[in-house]
């Protein structure tokens, strides 16, 4: 069901324990083929609501822009982008990059994680970047599918997720990036 009556908005402190969950929830569903430790996910990476109060603190900048989703009063998605931030990468300035981009399990394929994309593609120009990347987990064919749907092509750089790094063996991610007409 297309969710036509949701809104994209920029995401304020109150919206923190709604984007918690859905990161719960999201990661759990979406990585449990694949990675034994899904359940547990985002404690593992201390992901919890503190963590996303931290980010939304931050004033929307070109470096660091958060948008949720929000049906009726419900939040039901949300995206991050903003600055590359890992300093392994090694990419032209005129780079953003999207950190997260999560719909709550229950309001998947109505078009939700679509809209938040275009609106963060939109971000992405008109904050003078030229192109975009993000990191997906190789397994996650879901989410590799869908982002190859709306344009992105994996660059074949691979490489273990450095936020597992403690695991003995860190799922690979792939990175997909976009030029920005």
């Amino acid at each position: 069901m297309p969710w036509t009556s949701c809104w994209i908005r920029y995401a304020t402190l109150n919206d923190a324990s709604a984007i918690s969950t859905i990161y719960q929830q999201a990661t759990q569903r979406a990585y449990q083929e694949f990675m034994p430790e899904a359940a547990i996910y985002s404690r593992l990476l201390d992901r919890l609501e503190p963590f996303w109060a931290r980010k939304l603190a931050l004033p929307p900048a070109k470096e660091h822009r958060f948008l949720v989703a929000q049906y009726e009063d419900q939040v039901v998605g949300f995206v991050e982008i903003g600055a590359v931030t890992s300093p392994l990468e090694v990419v032209p300035e005129d780079t953003g990059e999207l950190h997260f981009l999560f719909v709550a399990p229950a309001f998947m394929g109505g078009g939700i994680g679509s809209r938040l994309l275009a609106r963060a593609t939109q971000l992405f120009h008109e904050d003078g970047y030229r192109q975009a990347m993000l990191w997906v987990f190789s397994s996650n064919q879901e989410a590799r599918r869908f982002y190859e749907r709306q344009g992105w092509s994996t660059s074949g750089v691979e490489r273990p997720d450095p936020a597992l790094s403690f695991l003995a063996t860190p799922p690979l991610e792939v990175c997909y990036r976009l030029t920005l007409q």
